[in-house]
């Protein structure tokens, strides 16, 4: 034991600086630091390889500018998504990405949820868990009458919603802002179990903003004339 410089003896000299453990496991030996890695990987179809692999080196670009690293895998038919951010925001988009492409939304246009703007929704219109026709008796020749009627409208109901729809063997992708998702979302729920057609209802949505629109162009012309 040694004394301190007030005379005062104990186990530890308290006008020392206390020893710190500097090691930190996030630091190699080099003196690198390691940051955890968050992985995210989802199996594709085998049929979109050619197209994952024709668009990879535009997306692996443009994912690396927010610090990721995206890659494609052949081999297992897999695309993973690897970075070191952890927000929690970002990391559900990531997984809603790999879930767009996957449902054969384009990379590119799938990457724009990460602009915090976008939302997704992956609709079920089948009969498999959470689909649409699961528990009410339509058959496989009205399911793909009613699909063919909403493939129909799809055109005038992306201009109107300002949304990307993609139509699949049981599934409807959308991307867009959360209040056009919600139209489409409604209208599929309309066309595929109640057998209703979108058209009318776009119509009638396209004069509605049609008529607000003149509106706004009448109240500016009266504001400028007053």
């Amino acid at each position: 034991m040694e004394k301190n410089q007030n005379g005062v003896v104990g186990e530890h000299d308290m006008s020392k600086p206390p020893e710190v453990n500097t090691f930190d496991p996030s630091w190699s030996d080099e003196g690198i630091l390691q940051l955890e890695l968050v992985s995210l990987s989802k199996r594709y179809p085998k049929h979109l390889e050619p197209y994952l692999l024709q668009s990879f080196p535009k997306t692996q670009q443009v994912f690396s500018i927010i610090r990721f690293t995206y890659m494609v895998d052949p081999y297992n038919s897999c695309i993973t998504l690897s970075t070191t951010r952890k927000e929690p925001a970002v990391i559900r988009r990531a997984k809603e990405f790999l879930q767009l492409v996957v449902h054969h939304m384009p990379t590119q246009l799938a990457f724009k949820l990460f602009t915090g703007w976008l939302s997704s929704d992956i609709i079920k219109i089948w009969r498999q868990d959470g689909g649409l026709c699961k528990d009410i008796g339509v058959s496989g020749e009205q399911f793909h009458e009613r699909k063919n009627l909403f493939r129909d409208s799809r055109d005038a109901l992306e201009r109107l919603t300002s949304c990307k729809i993609i139509i699949q063997s049981m599934t409807i992708v959308v991307i867009g802002k959360s209040e056009g998702i919600k139209i489409v979302r409604d209208m599929v729920k309309d066309c595929f179990v109640s057998n209703e057609s979108p058209a009318p209802k776009i119509r009638r949505a396209e004069r509605e903003l049609a008529r607000k629109d003149i509106e706004a162009v009448r109240r500016r012309l009266h504001e400028k004339q007053h």
